[in-house]
């Protein structure tokens, strides 16, 4: 059974959900929605992808039902330990059902809680009570489908619509505070590297002024809306270096695609992106504009290392990860 809410997050938390759901179908395993009005309970065992938008309520009469729990918290932490801590303490010692309330009660109720990154688990246990033999640490895979399209679809395509190789490309779903695509517009100011973003169909209010005002004084900026995924593969066929100035972040899988498809990558240096990326990838302080661009420009005329094509076969499949996921379940 499948809980989360796909409407709220269109970008690396629905395919995350969605990896799991095809990967766990493809070895045999039934998989389908929850329709929580049934009075019958036919399932043995309940996803729960995303900690924060679930009723603990429903759960605990799952549990009652003797349903194994099985939550994906996919928790990357946008404030500091010490306000999550504080918010939990406050909604403890007064009963307030906030976010924080939400999440330690949906963690208690799990059996098992799998999380995507070290820091993701060491986040859970600082701030929440939870049983730390229920946490299981598994790296996510990047999505099948681009094993596939790599071999199918070629550059021309994204060439042939816009005219641009040998770019910088900011790959994300939406542009944001979280994602830091102004970090980047600062970055390269008065500079004439050409910038590829996406995702800018959806831009969050709190950053559209600046952000539009800041792509209006650069010619050399292409804002494209969400790509379909044969555009998307083109695009990272046709650009250089790959920039991810995230604050926060479960894996960063938009980097290991890049990757993949022929990118160097230059990345902010959070816990997750070191873990996923290792020594593929030039990490930088996001707030220093000087050394992003400097870094950039280094990364345009470097050569791209091959090796980090077997390093993802090997380490970040969703073949791997769904095993893992089945293991841990069945353990």
């Amino acid at each position: 059974m499948l809980s989360y809410p796909m409407n709220i997050d269109h970008g690396g938390g629905s395919k995350f959900a969605a990896g799991v759901i095809d990967n766990l179908v493809k070895q045999g395993h039934f998989v389908e929605q929850l329709d929580w009005r049934k009075e019958n309970v036919d399932f043995e065992v309940i996803l729960v992808f995303g900690f924060t938008f679930v009723s603990f309520e429903i759960l605990a009469e799952l549990r009652k039902k003797n349903v194994k729990i099985v939550m994906f918290p996919i928790f990357d932490r946008m404030h500091s330990v010490f306000a999550h801590k504080c918010s939990f303490f406050i909604s403890k010692i007064l009963r307030i059902k906030g976010f924080d309330y939400i999440r330690q009660s949906n963690l208690s109720l799990s059996d098992k809680i799998i999380v995507s990154n070290q820091l993701e688990k060491r986040d859970i246990l600082s701030i929440y009570e939870v049983d730390e033999s229920k946490i299981y640490v598994f790296n996510l895979g990047i999505p099948d489908d681009i094993f596939l399209l790599s071999k199918t679809v070629s550059s021309d395509l994204f060439f042939k619509e816009y005219g641009i190789r040998d770019f910088v490309v900011f790959p994300s779903a939406k542009v944001s505070s979280r994602k830091n695509q102004i970090q980047l517009l600062k970055a390269v100011e008065g500079t004439d590297l050409k910038i590829v973003f996406t995702g800018t169909d959806s831009v969050e209010p709190q950053v559209k002024e600046e952000f539009w005002h800041l792509v209006s004084l650069n010619k050399n900026v292409l804002c494209l809306p969400k790509l379909s995924r044969e555009m998307l593969v083109s695009c990272l066929k046709c650009s250089k270096v790959c920039v991810s100035l995230s604050s926060s972040e479960t894996a960063g899988l938009a980097n290991l695609e890049a990757a993949f498809l022929g990118n160097n990558l230059v990345v902010n240096g959070i816990v997750p992106f070191r873990e996923y990326l290792g020594k593929f990838a030039t990490y930088v302080n996001k707030d220093d504009p000087e050394e992003v661009r400097n870094s950039i420009l280094i990364a345009l005329e470097k050569k791209y290392d091959e090796s980090v094509v077997p390093y993802i076969l090997e380490n970040f499949t969703w073949e791997t990860y769904s095993s893992n996921v089945v293991k841990a379940i069945i353990g």
